[in-house]
């Protein structure tokens, strides 16, 4: 191209990358090669800009350890239910979560009495179904 020095200086490099021009169309519009660019970068001690991270939607899912039950003491037939972040134990019909409070529910599925072994365990339990006759028992 006409009017083009034979290699660009510093300032021009520099506003080529502020301008967001990319390593491929500075070695076109210079007629050489992509190598030829990063080395004019490390000459000038240049660095490409970052790229911003992708966020994705992916998340890594935690593998959930097995749990042995508080009530029956059993491990095998024990399963995590996704939706409530508890455990719920085939055996002796109990779901109990991470502190291994004891949830009852009454025949309808309303939770009606919640079982802990901490007396201090309710200010951090989150009880969003908890109702006002909602019965608390501390076990020793």
């Amino acid at each position: 191209m006409k009017g083009l020095k034979s290699t660009p200086d510093k300032d021009m490099l520099k506003g080529f990358l502020h301008a967001g021009k990319t390593v491929d169309w500075i070695s076109e519009k210079w007629n050489v090669t992509p190598q030829t660019v990063r080395a004019w970068f490390s000459k000038f001690n240049l660095s490409l800009p970052k790229k911003p991270a992708i966020k994705t939607g992916y998340n890594r899912k935690r593998k959930v350890e097995q749990r042995c039950c508080p009530v029956c003491q059993e491990t095998q037939q024990v399963n995590y239910i996704i939706a409530e972040k508890h455990w719920y134990c085939l055996q002796c019909d109990t779901e109990f979560d991470r502190n291994d409070v004891i949830y009852v529910y009454d025949d309808r599925g309303e939770l009606v009495e919640v079982i802990a072994n901490q007396p201090d365990i309710w200010e951090g339990l989150n009880m969003t179904k908890a109702k006002k006759n909602l019965i608390r028992t501390i076990t020793v």
